[in-house]
């Protein structure tokens, strides 16, 4: 389950709805994020629930990806969370 941040004050009057991210995601765009230590990051911006929420997150697993590709949430080590291909 991805981390619950609090939301912004402008405007939101209905409360958070936590929702298992269980469906595959397609990926919308990629960068890939050049390290100074070398080791670079592919990172990765996918839809989910029917394009209802587009999440910003590392690639895990891989190193190349196209749009359109199907991403799957699991739990990070070094960030909250990462996709994977699926």
């Amino acid at each position: 389950m991805l981390p619950v941040l609090p939301l912004s004050p402008c405007g939101h009057g209905e409360p958070a709805e936590l929702v298992e991210l269980t469906d595959r995601g397609v990926v919308y765009s990629w960068t890939i994020v050049a390290e100074p230590n070398g080791e670079d990051t592919v990172m990765v911006m996918a839809d989910f629930l029917d394009g209802g929420l587009r999440l910003t997150s590392p690639l895990a697993g891989a190193d190349r990806v196209a749009i359109g590709d199907h991403v799957v949430v699991e739990n990070g080590t070094e960030t909250p969370f990462v996709l994977r291909l699926s």
